[in-house]
């Protein structure tokens, strides 16, 4: 907006619509860890996920590295908007076929190739808000 019309609209649309700029990238996946695992805890609506992946499944890579912990999903699922994001899954029902050693030869694994999708940071943050208050009144 701003080379097309210039800073000051874009400084109005800031005031107006306080998520101008969207700023951070996704997938719309919330995780947390789960023993030694991330596991997908939430999927926005609007996830490019949605309908791909399961709550209870437990993400083991995304493009390529391993997802050992939260931070390590965080810094390898943003990337540029639009970009692909390729997600190595273990489905939550197979989980118990994994012994302490690793994954098995015989764990079906599922591939998620998504684009990543743009928001705000503030949108989540909000959004976790209003769940904690949500779940106080409940």
């Amino acid at each position: 907006v701003e080379w097309m019309f210039g800073e000051e609209a874009g400084k109005r649309l800031q005031l107006r619509f306080p998520y101008y700029p969207l700023l951070g990238t996704g997938v719309g996946l919330q995780v947390r860890m789960h023993f030694d695992t991330v596991q997908i805890v939430r999927i926005d609506s609007d996830s490019p996920c949605f309908g791909l992946v399961r709550l209870g499944d437990f993400v083991l890579q995304i493009d390529g590295k391993d997802i050992n912990c939260e931070a390590d999903f965080l810094l390898h699922v943003a990337g540029p908007p639009g970009s692909l994001a390729t997600l190595i899954v273990m489905p939550f029902e197979k989980a118990e076929l994994v012994d302490t050693t690793g994954i098995d030869e015989d764990v079906d694994l599922i591939q998620v190739q998504v684009k990543r999708m743009v928001y705000h940071p503030r949108m989540l943050e909000e959004f976790n808000e209003f769940q904690r208050v949500k779940m106080y009144i409940s």
